[in-house]
């Protein structure tokens, strides 16, 4: 049985990994499934080896790739290292929508999180754990009733806002939508990280210490483009109601209450002064970050 492709020799060290690091035994795949069976609350196989380490380090079309032989195996190496490997679909259909998450592209994500099982996201760790419980789409740790489901309906609003931001003349109107739309990226690699990871460490947010971190690289591409459509959003808001909406959104206190004095919006910020009075989100680098 030769391992002569780059695809191939990856799927070898798959299998080796299922299997506790040994070549692939019956044994392996047995107490991989029995380790997820006695311990509900934990992947302690899933998220935290060889086998995942790779899977993260490939390109998603690779792994797309991969799964779809899970069906349709094209050579004897292939169907072999299926027999011996972890074959659940669930498990790579949600590792495939996360990636697409995190690297902001929504319609994808849509499709491969509606084929991952409820019974399967209800016993993810970050949904466990109440990780998956905050609003993508507040600008506050804001919880909310916990869905297994979050992860793709956020995909499928994502995808929904980006399409409606595309298609409307209306300038206020499609500053609104920018706005929910920046919001949704920002957090999904910030306070909701849980929407395109699975776990994180204080290392994963420390430069100096991994330069190569994938989740500061998914964030510093997320941040840019969440501030560049925050800007855009009010450059082209007409209405000064819908400026001032956008600013308060963003925590922009100061500017509400100084330049749009007679909106609700303003009126709302009079009337909150003591509750916000410390929090001039504008007067940072960056006006749009806590």
């Amino acid at each position: 049985m030769g391992l002569k492709s780059p695809t191939a020799c990856f799927l070898f060290m798959f299998s080796l990994s299922r299997s506790g690091g040994h070549f692939p035994s019956e044994q392996g795949v047995t107490f991989v499934r029995a380790q997820r069976g006695h311990f509900p609350s934990e992947f302690p196989l899933d998220y935290s080896n060889m086998t995942f380490g790779l899977l993260d380090s490939l390109r998603v079309e690779s792994i797309i790739r991969y799964v779809n032989n899970l069906k349709r195996p094209e050579s004897d190496t292939y169907r072999y290292l299926n027999s011996k490997g972890y074959t659940n679909e669930d498990y790579y259909c949600d590792i495939i929508g996360t990636r697409f998450i995190r690297e902001m592209r929504y319609s994808e994500a849509e499709e491969w999180l509606a084929k991952v099982s409820p019974s399967f996201q209800n016993q993810l760790n970050t949904f466990r754990e109440g990780y998956l419980s905050f609003d993508p789409f507040s600008h506050d740790l804001k919880r909310m009733k916990e869905r297994a489901d979050l992860k793709y309906g956020f995909a499928r609003e994502m995808a929904s806002l980006e399409k409606a931001i595309a298609n409307t003349r209306n300038s206020d109107r499609k500053a609104l939508l920018m706005t929910r739309f920046a919001t949704g990226v920002k957090n999904s690699v910030g306070n909701c990280w849980a929407l395109s990871f699975y776990g994180l460490s204080s290392s994963d947010y420390d430069e100096e210490y991994d330069k190569n971190s994938l989740f500061l690289q998914a964030q510093r591409k997320g941040f840019d483009r969440a501030e560049k459509m925050y800007a855009t959003a009010l450059s082209i808001s007409r209405d000064k109601e819908t400026a001032a909406q956008i600013n308060l959104s963003l925590g922009n206190l100061k500017t509400v209450a100084k330049k749009y004095k007679t909106t609700q919006a303003a009126e709302y910020v009079r009337g909150h002064c003591d509750t916000y009075v410390d929090y001039h989100f504008e007067e940072k680098t960056h006006f749009w970050r806590h």
